[in-house]
């Protein structure tokens, strides 16, 4: 059984629920519901700046909530995308390090990436330049696909252990939607 289907308020494209956010209708106006926490009507769509700015205008939104809505600025939104995707990166990596999925650290990170290749990797902004150059040259499909989070202490700190540049994740599933924040960090960015 697969993941349930949405459609998008604004464009109207199908797809799988987790390429879409949703918006809820609450009593103080529309929010962005990243976590699909809230009771009550929700809206859903595309992760892409067009959809969401369409979506804002109005009609869309009354159509789905099936009453005049007044949703938030569009700011709002993209900040609650970018601030909710980075929220679940973390959490996935903290599954992943919970789970001895994670491999921390340049020396690990090799390792793993050549026996289990397909998984994400992850470095801090602050990464050295040496670092970099060494993991472009020894894991160039793994540093071509390569994310940004955090810092070197963050990582650290979210793995326990001193700073930290250089996180793998192998496990198919928790990369899988480690991917999947990422994108939409980057689609949002992109504009």
């Amino acid at each position: 059984m697969g993941e349930p289907v949405r459609t998008c308020v604004a464009c109207r494209r199908k797809g799988a629920k987790g390429e879409f956010v949703k918006l809820a209708d609450t009593p103080s106006g529309v929010v962005l519901d990243y976590q699909e926490k809230l009771p009550g009507r929700g809206a859903h769509v595309c992760v892409e700046l067009s959809c969401i700015k369409a979506a804002l205008d109005g009609r869309p939104l009354s159509r789905a909530f099936k009453r005049k809505s007044s949703p938030p600025a569009l700011e709002v939104i993209v900040e609650g995308i970018i601030n909710g995707a980075e929220r679940k990166a973390v959490s996935l990596l903290g599954m992943a390090r919970k789970s001895g999925n994670a491999a921390c650290g340049y020396d690990a990170a090799v390792e793993e990436i050549k026996k289990h290749p397909g998984g994400v990797l992850v470095l801090a902004g602050d990464i050295s330049e040496n670092t970099r150059k060494k993991l472009k040259s020894v894991a160039p499909d793994a540093f071509g696909n390569a994310e940004s989070l955090s810092t070197r202490d963050g990582l650290g700190l979210l793995f326990g252990t001193a700073p930290v540049a250089v996180v793998y994740v192998s496990d198919r599933g928790l990369s899988s939607a480690l991917k999947r924040e990422f994108g939409r960090i980057t689609i949002i960015n992109r504009g």
